[in-house]
């Protein structure tokens, strides 16, 4: 497996992880919906991974060239 192979496989391994986690904050959401709706509770959104804030992943992901440096 070269360096960019090796790369794009991390990359996906870390977009499955995302979206795991994504999928657990949303059925947080939902099994509390009741409760949610009675209290008045909002919550935020689930940034995408790619963005930047400071409340973000920021979405790093090491490239091929820096596997091979």
């Amino acid at each position: 497996m070269g360096a960019k192979q090796f790369s794009d496989s991390l990359l996906a391994e870390y977009l499955l992880r995302y979206n795991e986690l994504r999928l657990q904050y949303l059925d947080y959401i939902v099994s509390n919906t009741v409760m949610n709706i009675w209290m008045q509770k909002w919550f935020l959104a689930f940034l995408p991974f790619h963005n930047t804030s400071p409340d973000g992943c920021h979405g790093f992901m090491p490239s091929a060239q820096w596997f091979l440096d």
